[in-house]
């Protein structure tokens, strides 16, 4: 359907610039995220952000986007 679930468990441990690995290449935004106000979260993740899928090989996918994933959260991506 054109999502991309994300999901960082570690507690104290945020990643900038995580390459999320994706088989559509396209923009993705922010469809569901954890760590929003509305969840009781820090709303440390811009939803007016749009992440560009790069054409390029990675893990085993057509290509990657790159995200702030922060610590204890979990993240879903659409394709806009």
């Amino acid at each position: 359907a054109g999502l991309v679930w994300v999901f960082n468990f570690h507690p104290t441990q945020s990643f900038e610039h995580y390459r999320v690995p994706t088989h559509h290449i396209g923009t993705y935004v922010v469809a569901l995220d954890t760590d929003s106000e509305q969840f009781g979260g820090f709303a440390r993740v811009d939803h007016g952000a749009e992440y560009h899928a790069q054409q390029e090989e990675w893990h085993g996918r057509k290509g990657y986007f790159l995200a702030y994933l922060p610590a204890r959260t979990a993240l879903v991506y659409r394709l806009k």
